[in-house]
């Protein structure tokens, strides 16, 4: 009795654990909350383990505006998304959605500020630029908030339960009771 008990034990450890292993966003190039200073025509997300095929993502500037990518593709585990032109100052959030290698879809997003130098001999001085500059720092600042509620959100969204542990759950209480069943079965058979 305890051999089957032991044998049924590890047939669901065997046969769960795979739902909890799913893929996440491991490093990406701008990184989450970044501000890159130099020209920025690549996004690269690299990810925990392999990902198929279907993967994609957006990117979205400070006034939600897609901006188009002249390509994407995937490397094993990596995304890569190139733009025709380079991006231009301004913050930009990227959302992800991925096939992992067990077939679940996962999704995410992050975000980071694309904020290049100021060329020499450029006159910055006047009132009308700097008035242009403080509106774009107040409208960057509401995106801010923005961004900042959507990821309260995505978190909120994260941790209501995942679907895969509803189906673990079940399948766990499907072999316990395949389990008792074969021993309430063995024991009629004895008497």
């Amino acid at each position: 009795m305890k051999k089957i008990f032991t044998i049924l034990f590890f047939l669901l450890l065997t046969f769960s654990s795979p739902v909890f292993a799913h893929t996440g966003l491991k490093d990406a190039s701008p990184s989450e909350g970044e501000t890159v200073t130099e020209e920025l025509q690549e996004i690269t997300m690299e990810f925990n383990t392999a990902i198929e095929n279907g993967s994609l993502f957006t990117l979205l500037d400070e006034n939600g505006i897609e901006v188009a990518f002249e390509d994407i593709r995937l490397d094993k585990n990596k995304l890569i998304g190139t733009t025709s032109e380079p991006l231009i100052e301004g913050r930009y959030t990227v959302n992800w959605s991925i096939v992992g290698e067990d077939g679940h879809l996962i999704k995410g997003e992050y975000a980071f500020t694309v904020a290049q130098d100021n060329k020499a001999g450029e006159d910055s001085g006047t009132t009308d630029e700097l008035k242009e500059k403080s509106n774009e720092l107040n409208a960057t600042d509401k995106t801010e908030e923005e961004a900042n509620q959507s990821s309260a959100v995505n978190k909120e969204e994260k941790s209501k339960t995942n679907p895969s542990i509803v189906i673990s759950i079940v399948t766990g209480f499907l072999l316990f009771a395949a389990f008792q069943t074969a021993m309430w079965l063995i024991r009629r058979g004895k008497k």
